[in-house]
């Protein structure tokens, strides 16, 4: 299961994601954003590789507050969420 996601504004508008992936046999990464705690709002979805450890979210609103949460997957279905 994905740990210790990571989110940093960069200098060019982006959020910056990283996270340890700490898994095997992984297909992708399924990144959620949503605009409150609870996921109910403005949720929308973002994948990465299965090698990945980093992604740039680049469609960002600079007086807007985020929240993300990361979950593997396989090719079975998704398997563990980190929030």
């Amino acid at each position: 299961a994905p740990t210790a996601l990571n989110a940093t504004s960069n200098t060019t508008g982006k959020i910056d994601l990283n996270w340890t992936a700490n898994t095997t046999g992984v297909t992708g990464f399924r990144i959620e954003r949503a605009t409150n705690s609870s996921f109910s709002s403005g949720v929308i979805s973002m994948i990465a590789p299965g090698s990945a450890s980093q992604y740039s979210d680049p469609s960002v609103d600079a007086n807007a507050t985020y929240y993300y949460r990361i979950f593997a997957f396989n090719s079975a279905s998704l398997n563990v969420k980190w929030g």
